[in-house]
């Protein structure tokens, strides 16, 4: 009996929430990529086999930094390596964002590509 009221007490909560983020989502960018990586996580990405999780980022203008600061907590499983690519039009853009996170080196290896104009 306890277990049910905990799960229906969890559907409710999770409800409540559901509603509340697609009540704001258009509102602003950070609860639209929440609701995102809600809806759809990152572990549903990789396969049951495969040791590894690959995220790219394509661009680090307005949103990427914001996607980018959500995928790395998110994005770190039990048995699975992290591996996050940028794409980025100038080095420049992803050097700006290593710097202003100065102890990201120490928890994560980021590969970025990009041009130098």
């Amino acid at each position: 009996m306890q277990k049910q009221a905990a799960i229906i007490a969890r559907r409710s909560f999770v409800d409540c929430l559901m509603k509340k983020l697609d009540a704001n989502k258009e509102k602003n960018s950070s609860l639209v990529m929440m609701y995102h990586l809600f809806r759809h996580p990152l572990y549903r990405c990789a396969g049951a086999d495969e040791g590894e999780l690959n995220v790219v980022i394509a661009g680090l203008g307005l949103y990427g930094p914001k996607f980018l600061d959500m995928c790395l907590p998110l994005g770190q499983m039990r048995n699975r390596n992290l591996s996050v690519h940028v794409i980025a039009e100038e080095n420049e853009d992803i050097e700006r964002y290593i710097e202003e996170r100065p102890e990201i080196g120490r928890f994560f290896d980021i590969s970025y590509a990009g041009t130098h104009r």
